[in-house]
């Protein structure tokens, strides 16, 4: 039987795929950072509070001069107790790669944090996902035998 194009199918490997993504992506800049991040005095822009049903973001906005003299931007979710000891046009220390100056922090704590969520959250997906897998190749597996060894009606 061909198989057609499902959005509902392109949904789901999107969903699954998020949180491993986020776990590459922020460790990748983690490992950048601790590999060769060099700190600089970068000025707090603006501070959100997100507030959710169960969760509660806190997101820091923050400029700073690269090795080069010019400015960059950066935005990062941090820990509660890293949002409070941060004012709004205070100066602060951000971390930033000189390789790659994208890759650039203001707590380091908190983006390891990030990524070992993310990581331990692509862990169960994967575990989820390889106990689905199993089960529908099984139930698949169980239906042929169930097929095969039917008597014929003839």
């Amino acid at each position: 039987m061909p198989h057609s194009f499902s959005w509902r199918t392109l949904a789901l490997v999107c969903a699954v795929l998020t949180a491993p993504a986020l776990a590459f992506l922020q460790g990748w800049t983690y490992w950048q950072l601790a590999s060769d991040g060099v700190e600089t005095l970068g000025v707090v822009t603006d501070k959100t509070v997100y507030r959710g049903n169960r969760t509660t973001r806190y997101e820091v906005k923050y400029r700073f001069k690269d090795g080069l003299g010019r400015w960059r931007s950066g935005s990062q979710d941090v820990r509660s107790a890293v949002f409070d000891t941060l004012a709004e046009g205070r100066q602060t220390v951000v971390v930033y790669s000189p390789s790659h100056p994208e890759a650039n922090a203001v707590s380091m704590e908190s983006l390891h944090d990030f990524v070992a969520y993310y990581a331990i959250v692509s862990f169960g997906i994967a575990i989820v996902a390889g106990c689905a897998a199993w089960a529908w190749s099984f139930v698949r597996a169980h239906r042929r035998w169930q097929l095969r060894d039917a008597p014929l009606d003839l």
